[in-house]
């Protein structure tokens, strides 16, 4: 059964790629080959999978992995294991990367330049910010910074693939709707979200 994951986003969010573009950004987001930004599907199911052990604790289920307990290996593997995989066994549940859903993408595709990354592609805003001295709460010296950040009128579509049953995807659905962020610097107001699960047609 394939699911259709949408997450719609009420403040900006940054997805980051761990790089930057020298003397524009300091952080940009994560773009595909054509210059596309996106969210990663292991990120989407790293967030999931923490959500579901939540869940998976409420309910007063007995939970494997650290700390101090060995991971689920073979056919009694716990709900967790089964859907998300642990290091010893792959999971059922397959993340795919979430793209711009229309009519944003259209929209980003128009501005995007075909078969050119962009530098700061279109559709994007680029903020400043100070670093914040943890101990001091003031604001550190020469320590401003760009970001990059999508707005929030960009929502995001994927697919969860897998061969899920009835409880398997209940669990996924769960896990939906205890999310509300995605994304770094949620301290400083973006990546707010709400997740929202389908059966694809």
């Amino acid at each position: 059964m394939a699911l259709r994951l949408t997450i719609e986003f009420d403040t900006a969010v940054h997805h980051g790629s761990g790089f930057g573009v020298a003397g524009v950004i300091d952080r940009a987001v994560l773009r595909d080959e054509n210059g596309m930004p996106y969210l990663a599907g292991s990120a989407i199911k790293g967030k999931f999978r923490f959500a579901a052990s939540r869940w998976h604790r409420a309910r007063g289920l007995p939970r494997c992995g650290p700390p101090g307990e060995p991971w689920c290996n073979g056919e009694n593997a716990c709900l967790l294991c089964r859907v998300f995989g642990s290091p010893r066994r792959p999971g059922l549940a397959v993340f795919e990367d979430a793209y711009p859903a229309p009519p944003a993408d259209a929209m980003l595709r128009a501005i995007l330049k075909p078969g050119r990354p962009a530098v700061h592609g279109g559709g994007c805003e680029i903020r400043s910010s100070t670093a914040i001295d943890r101990y001091s709460r003031r604001v550190r010296p020469q320590h401003l910074f760009s970001t990059e950040v999508v707005p929030p009128l960009v929502h995001f579509e994927s697919s969860i693939l897998g061969d899920l049953n009835e409880e398997q995807t209940g669990c996924v659905t769960a896990a939906s709707k205890l999310l509300s962020y995605f994304g770094g610097d949620s301290s400083r107001g973006m990546g707010h979200c709400r997740y929202s699960i389908a059966v694809a047609q």
